[in-house]
């Protein structure tokens, strides 16, 4: 299947918008759908697709609150790779409360 192409996350009020889209594998297997994309450490499942996309961006949320949010001293060596690529790709001025 086709990647999805993701300009922006919502979840629970906040908004990320994106400097370059994040593209999102998307796989079918034993009934679930399931969003991926390694870079980040992020995923999505679902048994529809919009169940897999909603937990996509709660995810993210969460992968950027605990990451890019968080002080470099308490991250490990992967942990700073996801936080800094977080801090490249989102446009933090637009950045919901």
């Amino acid at each position: 299947m086709d990647p999805l192409r993701i300009t922006r996350f919502e979840h629970d009020g906040r908004r990320y918008k994106l400097r370059e889209p994040l593209l999102v594998a998307v796989e079918y297997a034993d009934g679930m759908w399931v969003y991926h994309d390694p870079d980040v450490n992020l995923w999505g499942y679902g048994e529809r697709r919009e169940d897999a996309v909603h937990d996509l961006h709660a995810n993210f949320d969460y992968i950027y609150r605990e990451f890019a949010e968080e002080q470099d001293a308490r991250l490990d060596e992967k942990a700073l790779d996801i936080k800094h690529r977080l801090n490249q790709i989102v446009e933090l001025e637009s950045m919901g409360a």
